[in-house]
């Protein structure tokens, strides 16, 4: 008889012997950078706080990159997140502090001005990636009190004003820490310069149209300070020309390049906090799933789950992702075993498995396929590509459903689960239920509700108490609180009855 042990031991003890190269986390590996090194700035898709479409970085009269535009896509997560990292004219020289100018774009058409007062007032940010780190944008409060957010927003409308001014300059901090050297040898340098912060400062800045027509891409230009008033800021208004034009500044750090991810793991955001979560539980996991295998005997050597890093944008979910095909053996092998045990007999076992490796992906993709075609139409970045999509299909019926058949298999060669009581095989025959009691139950139940509902929130006005509302709703449902023979308990009772 195969037991589960005999089935899962190995597959466990093979997936945590396979090859990995991931020797830390949070990252993989880190880049070391000498003085004049060029360093590209990559775009994530634009995502807001208040609308949960994220849209392309291109979708805006951003300026483009010489060489086009590229995009990389990493993982299966990457994709199913809508997340898409392209690269971006932006370009900075290790240790090099400069003021650059990049381009200025057609006067703004109507569609222009449209969709971007759209993604101003919907709060929409422009989220960059530097070194695999998230830019960093911190705001002041009134009371002093300093928060810390991600990317910075498209434009921003005055409080109290009715026109919306886009953000076209960028003052961006670069934290370098020195590596000093430390005998091991990284990318074939021993001594360098890591990333460890990139920070942001975004203005809206008006230029002088006859000077940038002068002026090509990265020359230099004048500092300006942040913020400034707003005649001096560059208006969202059809038939403007807008100019981008940023700053970088490298500022030395005593942050270490393993805690260059504290501060992000810190930050009050939900999206943090969901990652904090998931982190967690994934830890839990693998954690449970190695104590598993050590009792089990199994032994072997655990890897660093590169997956669980912040840094690596999607491989959380795709860890998910293959989580859920691999444990298609157990849900299957669990399923036909339970199926013995109640009906006695193993026949069929195989449409049990079937059903068992459909019926909620079936539903997940149902609402995945209407999901996307709503996202299509937005031209949100949130939509799977049609190869993405087969790709999905291939892994459902290529893995998760021979893994089920595989452990429906083994359920069928299991025995049947022992139950600690003696139990009758034939079932009791049910009395014909009651009808007509039922229903007057309910009515009484009702009429209870309403009268004591009625009652209360009377009483509350009367004395007049302006937060009614929510009593009545509580005095309605408190009736089901009234002791041992409350009309709730009357009506279970008679329910049960028939």
């Amino acid at each position: 008889m195969a037991t589960w042990a005999d089935l899962v031991c190995p597959i466990l003890l093979f997936l945590l012997l396979l090859p990995a190269s991931a020797f830390y986390l949070p990252e993989s590996y880190m880049h070391t950078y000498s003085t004049g090194d060029e360093i590209s700035v990559k775009v994530n898709s634009l995502t807001s706080i208040e609308a949960e479409l994220p849209f392309s970085y291109y979708n805006l009269p951003y300026c483009r990159p010489d060489e086009g535009i590229k995009t990389s896509t990493e993982n299966l997560g990457h994709l199913l997140m809508g997340d898409q990292i392209v690269n971006s004219p932006y370009r900075f020289k290790v240790n090099v502090n400069e003021s650059l100018y990049l381009c200025t774009t057609n006067p703004l058409s109507e569609h222009d001005v449209k969709l971007l007062k759209q993604r101003t007032r919907d709060l929409y940010q422009v989220n960059m990636i530097l070194d695999n780190l998230p830019v960093m944008r911190y705001t002041q409060q009134k009371g002093g009190v300093v928060i810390q957010w991600t990317g910075f927003p498209v434009g921003f409308t005055p409080y109290g004003g009715f026109e919306d001014y886009i953000i076209n300059h960028l003052k961006l901090k670069v934290l370098v820490h020195e590596n000093e050297g430390s005998g091991v040898e990284i990318n074939g340098t021993v001594d360098g310069y890591e990333i460890v912060g990139f920070e942001v400062v975004p203005c809206s800045v008006k230029r002088d149209s006859e000077v940038v027509s002068k002026l090509n891409k990265y020359d230099k230009i004048d500092s300006v300070g942040c913020p400034l008033e707003l005649e001096k800021s560059q208006i969202i208004r059809e038939g403007e020309k807008v100019s981008f034009t940023y700053e970088v500044e490298f500022v030395p750090s005593d942050v270490r390049w393993p805690s260059r991810w504290d501060v992000y793991l810190k930050m009050d955001g939900a999206r943090v906090h969901w990652f904090s979560i998931l982190y967690s539980l994934m830890v839990i996991f693998f954690l449970a799933g190695t104590l598993f295998v050590i009792f089990l005997g199994c032994g072997g050597t655990s890897r660093a789950l590169g997956f669980m890093s912040p840094a690596s944008r999607g491989m959380l979910l795709t860890g998910m992702i293959f989580l859920y095909l691999f444990f298609g053996i157990a849900a299957g092998y669990v399923g036909v075993r339970l199926w013995r045990t109640i009906k006695g007999t193993s026949e069929g076992w195989r449409s049990l498995s079937w059903s068992i490796s459909c019926f909620f992906p079936g539903i997940v993709f149902a609402i995945l396929t209407v999901l996307n075609f709503i996202l299509w139409g937005s031209k949100s970045t949130g939509a799977i590509p049609i190869s993405t999509y087969f790709m999905l299909i291939l892994l459902w019926f290529c893995f998760s459903v021979p893994l089920t058949l595989l452990g429906g298999f083994f359920g069928t060669r299991a025995e049947e689960i022992a139950y600690p009581v003696r139990t009758n095989r034939i079932p009791r025959e049910i009395p014909p239920r009651k009808f007509p009691s039922f229903p007057s139950a309910l009515f009484l139940l009702v009429t209870v509700c309403a009268g004591v509902s009625v009652v209360l929130t009377y009483m509350r006005l009367w004395v007049e108490d302006w937060r009614w509302w929510w009593k009545a709703f509580f005095a309605s449902g408190s009736v089901a609180l009234l002791g041992k023979n409350g009309p709730l308990k009357v009506l279970i009772s008679l329910y049960k009855s028939g």
